[in-house]
């Protein structure tokens, strides 16, 4: 059956639990799924203000009759969605990914083969479609991510070891060299880290002249700083430091306030019963 009379589903979105966290599942109860031939496993594509892909799986039992979709922060952002926003989901033919051109997003990385090779290993079995960002991990908070250029075949596709994966460099903004590296947070000097938060406050004021989107980026990472001085330093001052900066972030970054949201509600419980865990670190999103 083609895709375009394969018959589609109404749902309402639902975030993911954490074990589906940045895995691009989408899960649906088991009886949504036999309604349209949906299998555990199978490509499908989920359309919000865009469309997207992921895979996929049944839903938890007590989502039965709520007729719920459950998507991560990725898939809501891939698909212009947000919490209990209306999406339609439909199941696609599995194919494999002929050629795909990644363009790099968040860090500028020189691009080669070697590279190529990386983030087509870490990407291996992942599915696509054009416009859609995904990511590689590459460390505690530290994210590779990228935008889906083009690809073939259309709508979507997944990338194995056979797929012709080319990387382009990311574009240059006024702000990339003055780019903090977090992933080297830990190893620092506490005075090294000190700077680091104060030389971004002094990038956020030259971006005022830039938008909206570019400071709230900017304000997260302040926050993921203060953060990781609280960890690292035991003070439930850096905590309450990094909540007031996320709260801040908000009025300027509306396209990831359901994440945000998520992130103050993680904040309120870390400062009512602290943690100096560095790996809860992993659970407030890096913004790409």
């Amino acid at each position: 059956m083609s895709d375009n009379k394969q018959e589609k589903l109404s749902l309402k979105v639902e975030e993911a639990r954490i074990r589906d966290e940045r895995r691009n599942v989408i899960r649906i109860r088991e009886e949504d799924m036999r309604k349209v031939g949906i299998k555990t496993g199978d490509l499908i594509m989920i359309e919000g203000g865009r469309t997207a892909v992921g895979i996929a799986f049944p839903g938890y039992p007590e989502d039965k009759n709520k007729g719920l979709v459950r998507i991560d922060s990725v898939l809501r952002e891939n698909s212009h969605t947000k919490l209990n926003d209306p999406v339609s989901v439909w199941k696609i033919d599995r194919k494999s990914a002929k050629r795909v051109i990644l363009q790099l997003v968040n860090l500028n990385i020189r691009t080669d083969p070697r590279l190529g090779t990386f983030i087509k290993r870490k990407l291996h079995l992942y599915p696509v479609s054009r416009g859609d960002k995904v990511f590689v991990s590459i460390g505690i908070s530290k994210e590779i991510w990228f935008k889906v250029l083009e690809m073939e075949p259309d709508p979507a596709a997944i990338i194995n070891h056979e797929t012709d994966l080319i990387i382009k460099p990311k574009l240059k903004t006024p702000i990339d060299e003055e780019e903090i590296d977090l992933s080297n947070y830990f190893s620092d000097s506490i005075s090294k880290r000190i700077k680091n938060v104060e030389k971004t406050s002094e990038k956020r004021k030259i971006l005022k002249k830039y938008k909206s989107s570019e400071r709230g980026e900017l304000l997260w990472n302040i926050a993921l700083n203060y953060l990781m001085l609280g960890v690292k330093d035991k003070k439930i001052e850096d905590f309450k430091k990094a909540q007031e900066i996320f709260k801040k972030s908000k009025h300027y970054y509306q396209e990831r306030i359901a994440e945000l949201e998520l992130n103050l509600e993680k904040m309120k419980k870390l400062i009512k019963n602290p943690s100096f865990d560095k790996n809860l670190l992993d659970d407030f999103r890096v913004p790409n």
